[in-house]
């Protein structure tokens, strides 16, 4: 063969693999580039998965500390109509001390269900529970064990609320 065939066929040669080797690099960047775009996304729907967490037990803190102010209030007003009557039972909560109890148990059922560790949910929800069952008491001395297992276990569930946020932090 003459020496310009060989150069024909060495060009073509070289060629070739300059497009093999081409399309192998920018196939090698395509993928990469795909996995950098899905570590992206993933770590994006991870931080607003976080953020919508901690703006949940910010505002779960915030609502279980207004219901605790009108579960007081509650056992307070009949504490007081019992010292005036004797009587537990027959004491009417005042419509603003009502409503506010009402909506602050609304708001605090609706915001439990966002907490995505189930733990921590069912802890918030036995925390809820007790405070609420101060509206329900028949008779003082159960309604003096419900007030002093809230306080205690409010303290309790603020700090284990004030980990799990630090922690998404």
């Amino acid at each position: 063969m003459e020496p310009i065939t060989w150069a024909f066929i060495g060009t073509l040669g070289g060629a070739a693999v300059g497009a093999l080797t081409s399309i192998a690099t920018t196939t090698i960047n395509s993928r990469n580039a795909a996995s950098l775009q899905s570590v992206k996304t993933r770590d994006e729907r991870d931080e607003r998965r976080r953020a919508f967490q901690r703006e949940t037990i910010l505002q779960v803190q915030d609502c279980f500390h207004d219901l605790m102010r009108f579960s007081a209030k509650i056992y307070l007003s009949d504490l007081e109509a019992y010292r005036a009557n004797n009587d537990w039972k027959n004491n009417r909560l005042g419509a603003e001390l009502d409503e506010g109890f009402r909506l602050q148990n609304q708001k605090l059922s609706c915001l439990l269900e966002r907490i995505f560790d189930n733990n921590l949910r069912s802890e918030l929800r036995s925390l809820h529970s007790t405070v609420s069952s101060i509206a329900y008491t028949e008779n003082r001395e159960e309604a003096e064990a419900i007030h002093h297992k809230s306080a205690s276990q409010f303290k309790q569930t603020m700090r284990v609320l004030g980990e799990v946020l630090r922690a998404n932090y």
